[in-house]
């Protein structure tokens, strides 16, 4: 879990101060879903307005690593040279 605070520096609605911070829209949707943004300690509708004494908190969860495992189809080569390769991709 990645966890930063900042102070607003914009009197303007939360969802204008996290684009004037260059948090991508995604970003924000998934902080809105997930209810980890806070002001001043509580979760706000982003259309409400944050002040320049306000402290905006976001909670990131660790990304879940992916597992993925490579393949190795079997190729069949139908011609090679040391130009040239071709193959019959399944």
């Amino acid at each position: 879990m990645f966890q930063t605070s900042a102070r607003a520096t914009l009197p303007a609605s939360l969802r204008d101060q996290l684009q004037a911070w260059l948090i991508p829209r995604k970003r924000q949707h998934q902080l809105r879903v997930a209810k980890t943004i806070l002001v001043n300690g509580h979760y706000r509708n982003f259309n409400e307005k944050v002040q320049p004494s306000d402290v905006i908190t976001m909670t990131y969860d660790e990304p879940t690593p992916l597992a993925y495992v490579p393949e190795t189809p079997a190729l069949t080569i139908h011609y090679e040279d040391d130009d040239l390769l071709i193959v019959d991709k399944p």
